[in-house]
């Protein structure tokens, strides 16, 4: 855990300058702002929340929850989805 100024909780991955909580995480969390909680893959410069994601969360700054995908630099939110959500600015489940 290196400058995480929120909390790492049972994590087996690394936590890199994280304001927020990485609970359960078994991949990274780097520069995140939000939660990521449970997730199996990265969250990286999220603003918003990765939660059970088993794929990717990359500079979102909306939600990723349950996606087995990728969310890549969407302001929307991702949920439940088995795809890949790409510069997207809308909402879909």
């Amino acid at each position: 855990m290196n400058r995480g100024q929120g909390t790492m909780n049972r994590g087996q991955g690394t936590m890199n300058r994280g304001q927020g909580t990485m609970n359960r995480g078994q991949g990274t969390m780097n520069r995140g702002q939000g939660t990521m909680n449970r997730g199996q893959g990265t969250m990286n410069r999220g603003q918003g929340t990765m939660n059970r994601g088993q794929g990717t969360m990359n500079r979102s700054q909306g939600t990723m929850n349950r996606g087995q995908g990728t969310m890549n630099r969407g302001q929307g939110t991702m949920i439940r989805n088995q795809g890949t959500m790409n510069n997207d600015s809308i909402n879909f489940t």
